[in-house]
């Protein structure tokens, strides 16, 4: 699959690099430059990760499968974190404002769950009433 096609998706794929990649380590990747969704990537991942290269000169038995020019040639992205620096402030931010949508979405399911169980009883109760009701009228009928 292309994880770079839909450009919404770069800045939780950066941030889920930068989840993963330990000082020292390096995070790779391979994709097409399909509608320069490609470019973007890199240039956003370029401001997270400041030691970011790019490659198309990978692997000989790719070059002769796959013609360079063609629009679905695999791109190779490696971004790397030295040992000695920390993340960089834009990829803490992003993992951050992740961190942030989880919490409230898992905030808004949890309202969404009592009010369903609020409901689910509200019902349960009320069918408890007109069952007694339906009770009430066959014994005086």
């Amino acid at each position: 699959a292309d994880v770079v096609y839909l450009e919404e998706f770069h800045a939780a794929l950066l941030g889920t690099a930068g989840r993963s990649i330990k000082q020292g380590g390096l995070f790779v990747m391979i994709a097409s430059k399909r509608n320069g969704s490609l470019d973007k990537f890199i240039t956003l991942a370029r401001n997270s990760f400041p030691r970011t290269i790019v490659s198309d000169d990978y692997d000989a038995d790719v070059s002769k499968a796959i013609r360079r020019s063609a629009k679905c040639f695999p791109i190779m992205l490696r971004m790397l974190v030295p040992k000695a620096e920390k993340l960089p402030e834009s990829v803490l931010k992003m993992c951050e404002e992740s961190k942030h949508r989880l919490l409230e979405r898992k905030k808004e399911e949890e309202r969404i769950t009592r009010r369903e169980n609020m409901r689910r009883e509200q019902f349960q109760e009320l069918n408890g009433k007109m069952a007694a009701l339906r009770g009430v009228r066959l014994e005086a009928g």
